[in-house]
């Protein structure tokens, strides 16, 4: 994905809401991602987090909270760091200047989100799983 080191300038996006219907947002959200070392997203609450899952599909580790569903797109230490969820601001700062300092961890993890995506977390792999629990209903 990229080759983080201390050398890099750092920096922090913030961007709104970006409408999915709309194919010019759309492409800035790719190029988002396309761009991004990492995913942060501390929400007190996610029931699933699809932001997750689309930052897999890119190889984008996440740095996130345990809440809710996070655990079905982010596992930690695997493609991301899930902290407790009461960690504070420190605790993500600590958790992603590791990854900065260990960039053979942070490109693993990378390789492992986009595994992950590959693997599990598309709609054809969701498709499948559905159409084989569909058959083995009817036989």
């Amino acid at each position: 994905n990229i080759n983080i080191n201390n050398k890099l300038p750092f920096s922090t996006r913030v961007h709104g809401y970006i409408n999915k219907a709309n194919p010019i947002e759309v492409a800035l959200l790719i190029n988002l991602y396309k761009k991004a070392h990492f995913v942060f997203v501390p929400s007190f609450a996610e029931c699933f987090g699809l932001v997750f899952n689309e930052a897999n599909c890119f190889g984008v580790p996440s740095v996130t909270r345990d809440t809710g569903g996070v655990n079905t797109t982010v596992q930690n230490g695997y493609n991301g760091i899930v902290l407790p969820f009461h960690a504070n601001t420190d605790d993500y700062t600590d958790a992603i200047f590791y990854l900065i300092n260990n960039p053979a961890l942070y490109q693993q993890m990378s390789l492992n989100a986009y595994d992950l995506f590959q693997k599990k977390l598309n709609w054809e792999v969701a498709g499948e799983n559905i159409n084989r629990i569909i058959h083995k209903l009817g036989s």
